[in-house]
């Protein structure tokens, strides 16, 4: 079982199933109520259709750390929408159509391929030797280490590689999440 400050950091909450959507382009989006998919508002890359009322709201997951693109938590997929958190501090949720400027990432993919890595601290966890509570800790002087690399996701638990102090490269497993809350930060940059 991991130690209270483990369990109960949450960087934001998630839907472990889902993943990420991501709009990579600069194009009118149409924003739909998850009610009644009727248009509740539109805008174009941060540049809202009518003054500043849903760039004021706009609040996603992550913006702008790979040269612009809004990455969304996604909480739903139909066959024509993606429902997804509209407002990170809200929580204000919106429907968006699936078109191809929308790129969907299960959270594993992301993880692996648009994250540079990963930072633990501010959950209290220990880099494990298994993807297990129970399993053994890695050294904790390297544990302390500040970011990790991301290589693959098992579950709740993501392997993340580092380099020792000796320079030499070191394996080890931490929480990428605990039921629905994210518990790492994540950097797109080195």
């Amino acid at each position: 079982m991991p130690r209270a400050a483990e369990r109960d950091s949450c960087y934001t909450h998630l839907v472990p199933e889902l993943g990420v959507v991501k709009l990579a382009a600069e194009t009118w989006v149409f924003l739909y109520s998850p009610q009644d998919t009727s248009q509740v508002g539109s805008v174009l890359g941060l540049i809202p259709d009518s003054m500043l009322s849903e760039l004021a709201k706009l609040r996603p997951f992550s913006s702008g750390a790979d040269g612009g693109s809004f990455k969304f938590v996604c909480l739903a997929v139909t066959e024509d929408y993606y429902l997804i958190r509209f407002n990170e501090e809200t929580g204000e949720q919106v429907l968006v159509k699936r078109t191809p400027e929308w790129e969907y990432y299960s959270w594993e993919q992301y993880l692996t391929t648009e994250i540079f890595s990963v930072d633990a601290r501010h959950s209290g966890q220990l880099l494990r030797a298994q993807p297990s509570d129970s399993a053994s800790a890695v050294d904790p002087a390297i544990s302390v280490s500040s970011r990790y690399l991301p290589v693959r996701v098992q579950g709740e638990w993501l392997e993340a590689v580092w380099e020792s102090p000796e320079g030499e490269p070191r394996r080890g497993w931490l929480r990428w999440r605990y039921g629905d809350c994210l518990r790492v930060y994540l950097f797109y940059f080195a």
